[in-house]
């Protein structure tokens, strides 16, 4: 759930309804991308320990924590793996939540879970600065804007299979003195993250909602385009304190909408351990790199080798643990394909 002033309460039931993309009437089967992905549970209170007050609040660093899995599950090995249910997994939801300056009583606010995500990437999970997280969508204020290019790039992201996204939406209500004409203007009243798994290329998405879990099957998801931006085409009710707070003899209505979606993106899986400087090999050099960051230090780049945060004692053993491993630079293994290109020919002519 993304921060509100006004309304938490309405999530416990809305949350599963509210980030997911993609009209309701198709009837093609979506594309499966990332169907084998871990639907972590935002209630999660058993086996020991529980989340920190554990409901709506904690969507997106649940959410993020399916495609860190998933990633680690595919190549991208520095990331964590955990089943659900585990002490690793309430391990990577923490330590996301910690970047994100998640209150697990609040929320997460958008921009603090792209920072969060891109800091974790970083710093938790030692990638190095090639880590990309992106945001598409809703502006911050706000306003309306034209989703159909992000929509396209959000499906974009998702067939990467270097990359996760995660889909935002929110509940809009307005209200009128019964027989006025509906204004222009609608309240904000608070947002849910979900992981999103496939879509079939013209209205059905499927996504692993942290409110529905756990274990169980994809939800699917649709929305209705309304010319300027996706309403959702389901029915949330009203929170209480918000109708509560309306004058009598006025009438409300409010809307799911699509609003968000960030995708994180891993480099390649071959970056080796201990290369501080990422020249593809571990040497004297990536020493030099702790020496001069050290105890200052906290990212990949600056010798956080391991992870920790920090650049101690422990990023020296890291590198003298890796010492002399190297990996081919992208020109050295286009002449190696060249080479190999260059025998083919050889053996045809012969």
């Amino acid at each position: 759930m993304f921060s509100t002033s006004s309304v938490r309460g309405f999530f416990i039931v809305a949350l599963g309804l509210l980030a997911a993309m993609v009209a309701s009437t198709a009837s093609a089967a979506p594309t499966l991308y990332k169907q084998d992905a871990p639907d972590f549970y935002q209630y999660r209170d058993s086996p020991s320990p529980p989340f920190p007050y554990p409901g709506p609040s904690g969507c997106v660093p649940v959410s993020a924590a399916n495609g860190i899995v998933w990633l680690a599950d595919h190549g991208y090995t520095r990331l964590p793996t955990a089943g659900a249910g585990t002490q690793a997994e309430y391990d990577i939801v923490q330590d996301l939540a910690t970047e994100m300056n998640t209150d697990w009583n609040e929320g997460t606010a958008y921009q603090d879970a792209e920072d969060g995500l891109k800091n974790y990437l970083t710093r938790a999970a030692f990638y190095p600065a090639t880590a990309s997280v992106e945001g598409r969508g809703l502006d911050l204020d706000g306003a309306c804007l034209d989703n159909t290019t992000d929509w396209n790039w959000v499906v974009t992201m998702l067939a990467r299979s270097d990359t996760c996204v995660l889909v935002t939406g929110d509940l809009f209500a307005q209200w009128r003195f019964t027989g006025n004409p509906w204004g222009t203007d609608w309240d904000r009243l608070g947002g849910h993250s979900i992981f999103l798994v496939g879509y079939d290329g013209t209205d059905k998405a499927l996504v692993h909602d942290p409110d529905t879990g756990p274990a169980e099957s994809c939800d699917e998801y649709g929305l209705t385009w309304q010319g300027s931006y996706y309403t959702l085409d389901i029915t949330i009710p009203i929170p209480s304190d918000y109708s509560s707070a309306i004058p009598g003899g006025t009438e409300i209505r409010s809307e799911a909408r699509w609003t968000n979606a960030i995708a994180f993106t891993v480099p390649d899986p071959a970056t080796l351990a201990g290369d501080a400087n990422l020249d593809h090999v571990v040497d004297a050099l990536d020493y030099v790199v702790v020496s001069n960051n050290y105890g200052v230090g906290s990212t990949w780049i600056e010798g956080d080798v391991n992870g920790d945060g920090e650049v101690n004692a422990l990023d020296y053993v890291e590198i003298s643990n890796n010492y002399g491993s190297h990996a081919p630079e992208p020109a050295t293994l286009a002449l190696v394909a060249l080479g190999c290109l260059g025998l083919v020919l050889r053996r045809k002519r012969r």
